[in-house]
Order: structure tokens, then sequence, then C-alpha cells
């Protein structure tokens, strides 16, 4: 018998960096078989950035500011 523990913090954090990468490659595919890749998670990002009333940013901004709060929400659920 095994007396192996197992740190349900740390297998939640692993599960949301694996649900929410590929939620992410899933976007990325569907952005580039439509011919705009990034497309989602600008979008996404924009309005995002728009509820704290933020200027235009650039889309790099955009995205970044998405993917952390992507993964963010996933890791904490």
């Amino acid at each position: 018998m095994s007396t192996q523990t197992h740190s349900v913090v740390r297998e939640g954090v692993v599960a949301g960096l694996m649900g929410a990468t590929a939620v992410a490659v899933w976007f990325f595919v569907v952005d580039l078989i439509g011919g705009r890749p990034l497309f989602t998670p600008t979008t996404l990002g924009e309005g995002l950035l728009s509820i704290f009333g933020s200027a235009p940013e650039p889309q790099f901004m955009k995205i970044i500011a998405y993917t952390i709060f992507h993964y963010a929400v996933f890791i904490l659920v």
C-alpha cells in the first residue's frame, strides 16, 4: 500500500494550467483556420481592458492582459 500524499492545490493548479492551455490552443487553431491568428485573445483582451476604462493599447498588451486573466481564472476554478 502506498502512503504517497497528494496536494490538492498543486493538482488543481496543474489541472488549471492544462485546461487553460487546451482552450488557448483551440482558440489559436480556430483563429488560424479563419485566417486571423490571435484574433480571439486580442478581442477578449480589448473587452477585458475596456471594463477598466483603459485607453486603446497595442495588440500585444491586449493579448498579454487576456492571457494572464485566462490562466488565473482557470487556476482559481
